[in-house]
């Protein structure tokens, strides 16, 4: 539950501050390790090897996929194609795995040059109306660097929310008398400009 109390509105806009529980209990808010945060959206991919087959599927983290498929496969394997999608995932694999079917030999492995599975990825995600970013491992790894560090923040949006209530207040009080001033005097002279000769 969130306490809100609320001061007077300067030029239209309210101004106050929300407290809640966590703000009256000793010690700091406790924070998600980066590791047990959830990533949205995630990786399509496309592995080959030197076998002459592709598979096309899904993952959170490229580098421990690969390293999974690895010991399963009796030929070398690498990534064709790795691309970042903010959207559904498991949508473009299936509809990429659709477009590929007649050329299916075992679960997501297809026999098909590893650009057909590339056009098939881009397609489907075309068609759902969904972007793909393509990138590499190492890439992959810095943004999920970015994804864990920034689903760990436990910070609602409120500015000033990491500092205890009572330093808190008077910060937001001053900063919302600030913000009131600057967006009154820009609308004076907006005024002032439009109504001078």
């Amino acid at each position: 539950m969130r306490l809100f109390l609320l001061g007077p509105r300067i030029l239209g806009i309210r101004t106050g501050i929300s407290f809640g529980a966590e703000d009256f209990g000793k010690g700091r808010r406790t924070q998600r390790a980066p590791s047990a945060a959830p990533m949205d959206g995630g990786f399509v991919y496309v592995v080959r090897g030197d076998h002459n087959l592709v598979k096309v599927g899904i993952t959170t983290n490229p580098r421990a996929r690969l390293a999974q498929l690895r010991p399963g496969s009796a030929f070398p394997i690498e990534y064709a194609y790795l691309a970042v999608s903010s959207g559904q995932p498991a949508e473009v694999e299936a509809a990429a795995h659709k477009l590929l079917e007649k050329h299916r030999c075992n679960g997501e492995w297809f026999d098909v040059q590893p650009e057909m599975a590339v056009a098939a990825i881009a397609g489907a995600a075309h068609k759902l109306g969904q972007s793909l970013l393509p990138v590499t491992v190492d890439r992959a790894d810095q943004i999920m660097q970015i994804a864990s560090a920034g689903g760990a923040s436990a910070s609602n949006g409120y500015l000033f929310d990491g500092l205890p209530w009572p330093l808190r207040l008077p910060l937001q009080i001053v900063c919302g008398a600030v913000c009131g001033v600057i967006i009154y005097a820009g609308l004076t002279l907006m005024y002032l400009i439009a109504t001078s000769p």
